[in-house]
């Protein structure tokens, strides 16, 4: 670990190969002792933190109004889930499971103005930050919060296509394959994962199946 004149923190991660990765982090870091290693936990403030988020869930080449109001997003998501990992000793992780945030070293110019730009501003629902959450693909439509988590209905995330026109019914097997092959416009179909193909076996689908079907 070392400290710099900007109050930037920066952390060594070493491999077993002997390889390293580097962090650069504003605010301070806590190191806790634990029977797997050492519990790494920075600690700084909410800006500061959305400010290392925006670069790595979304291009900083992306528009203007796009990267702020990914900014928000990020923002309101952090305001929701502040605590999600309070079993852990901290309040949220630096992976997809949360938000991607690689600290300081990791910002970019433009997303940096971006998070200042909107420093403090957060989407509300009856008074709160609104439970939402965000992706990078959808496929062209998406499931409400009880279909995908068993939730309680929420009326900001419904689901549906995603773009203009009707959602389809894809419990019918021919408008499905339909919806695979012909999608109707979406906003997301310009994204890496719209479509994609994988392959297994009858054994590794059995054993995929297995896992998660009883639940």
């Amino acid at each position: 670990i070392s400290g710099g004149k900007n109050k930037v923190v920066k952390l060594f991660i070493t491999r077993k190969n002997g390889t390293f990765r580097s962090f650069e982090l504003r605010g301070k870091l806590e190191i806790t002792p634990k029977f797997y290693g050492l519990r790494v936990v920075n600690k700084l403030d909410l800006e500061e933190y959305v400010a290392g988020v925006l670069p790595n869930e979304m291009p900083v080449i992306y528009p203007w109004q796009a990267l702020c109001s990914m900014a928000v997003m990020a923002r309101t998501f952090a305001l929701v889930n502040i605590g999600k990992h309070k079993k852990d000793g901290y309040d949220l992780c630096s992976t997809v499971h949360c938000q991607v945030y690689n600290g300081e070293g990791s910002e970019k110019p433009r997303s940096t103005s971006a998070s200042q730009f909107t420093r403090g501003v957060y989407i509300s629902y009856y008074g709160r930050p609104a439970n939402l959450t965000f992706s990078s693909t959808c496929a062209g439509i998406g499931a409400g919060t009880d279909e995908a988590w068993g939730m309680r209905y929420n009326p900001l995330m419904p689901g549906g296509i995603d773009g203009p026109g009707r959602t389809p019914f894809l419990g019918d097997e021919n408008n499905f394959r339909r919806f695979l092959q012909n999608p109707p416009d979406c906003y997301c179909a310009g994204t890496h994962r719209f479509r994609w193909k994988e392959y297994y076996t009858l054994s590794e689908l059995t054993d995929m199946f297995s896992e998660s079907l009883p639940k």
